[in-house]
């Protein structure tokens, strides 16, 4: 479950984006067969949770309101 968007770490050469970031995630959790469900309150990064869920065979929920 997530609420918050990536931060920018002190670390020039450090992944931030919610597509890398996401995509990242999603391959290690792939690789041991591991389903992500998500689920995203409020503002939340809506492409890194949708991007976990999809390349893990999770479910994604947006609950913005």
């Amino acid at each position: 479950m997530t609420c918050a968007i990536p931060w920018a770490p002190s670390d020039p050469d450090a992944m931030v984006g919610q597509t890398e970031v996401g995509a990242a995630i999603g391959l290690e959790a792939r690789l041991r067969m591991v389903p992500i469900h998500s689920l995203g309150v409020g503002p939340h990064p809506f492409e890194m949770m949708r991007i976990l869920a999809a390349q893990t065979g999770g479910r994604y929920v947006g609950l913005i309101k």
